[in-house]
């Protein structure tokens, strides 16, 4: 075998290495971060094992294009839209705010009208936080938590607040309200960004507030991560939801690749919109939910 095809071999299987790294989330944070890249790794696993089937290295040619095949597939299959139903009966706008200023005009616009029952908000700013009184009347019960960030994250409803019924903590902020259902949480969560970050610690902090919430939730929120990697899974069992489908890239790294890591879940899950940055980092989604 020549030089050049050793070192093939070599980079083909390091991917493949890195690849079933991405699943191991629950082991390991790193395999959240790993996850971020399954996508391009499951690409590059594809014309890996084409090559290594030309070179007559069957075995890991036919392993690293079954396994790339299979990855791949299952993140497409995250970005099929889905149709919605009678039975998704509440709508929950999710936005980050961070570049947001103090004049959020564009954003109020469309918040209002998408008519929403509930908005979840993070990185908001003192500024934005006095711009968002142009929501008060048709959200008028909010919660609004501090949190690491030196801002906030904060949830808003058309329904009443249950006297009392609120949570806060680092990166997490919920409240429970009064829906023609019956009581309801309704929780905003904002996650660190992945390891080498603080989102394993982030993750255990914003699981124990949820953990704690008695009833049927509906939570979105800015996870910092893809919805296939092991954190958001992690919750949406903690409060028992489904995701909001499909994906969205609502976030561009390096101002290139949109990356899904913003997502909405609810115990019947539902069917997910996409909004437009206006001014933020970050797009919006509008997702059509049902308890």
């Amino acid at each position: 075998m020549r030089i050049w095809q050793v070192f093939w071999l070599c980079i083909s299987v390091c991917g493949l290495v890195l690849l079933l790294g991405s699943y191991a989330g629950a082991f390991h944070p790193i395999g959240d971060s790993l996850a971020v890249f399954r996508l391009p790794l499951a690409t590059g696993g594809i014309f890996a094992g084409l090559v290594a089937l030309a070179l007559r290295r069957r075995w890991i040619g036919a392993l690293m294009l079954a396994f790339s095949l299979v990855a791949g597939g299952q993140i497409w299959a995250a970005f099929i839209p889905q149709s919605a139903n009678d039975l998704r009966t509440y709508r929950l706008y999710q936005k980050n705010l961070f570049l947001i200023g103090k004049n959020p005009a564009p954003l109020i616009g469309d918040v209002r009208a998408a008519t929403p029952d509930f908005a979840t908000f993070q990185e908001l700013s003192f500024g934005n936080r006095k711009a968002l009184a142009g929501l008060n009347d048709v959200l008028p019960a909010q919660t609004v938590c501090a949190d690491g960030f030196s801002r906030s994250t904060a949830v808003f409803s058309r329904f009443p607040m249950v006297q009392g019924a609120t949570r806060c903590a680092d990166g997490v902020a919920a409240m429970q309200v009064r829906t023609p259902d019956g009581p309801v949480w309704v929780a905003s969560v904002h996650l660190d960004w992945p390891y080498p970050y603080n989102q394993p610690n982030a993750l255990k902090r914003v699981s124990a507030v949820l953990a704690g919430l008695s009833g049927p939730v509906i939570m979105g929120g800015d996870f910092n991560m893809v919805p296939w990697a092991n954190s958001p899974r992690h919750l949406s069992r903690v409060v028992g939801g489904r995701r909001a489908e499909p994906a969205h890239g609502t976030f561009d790294l390096m101002d290139v690749l949109p990356i899904a890591i913003d997502h909405v879940y609810a115990p019947g899950g539902g069917v997910a919109e996409l909004r437009p940055k206006l001014g933020s980092d970050h797009r919006g989604l509008l997702a059509h939910v049902s308890l």
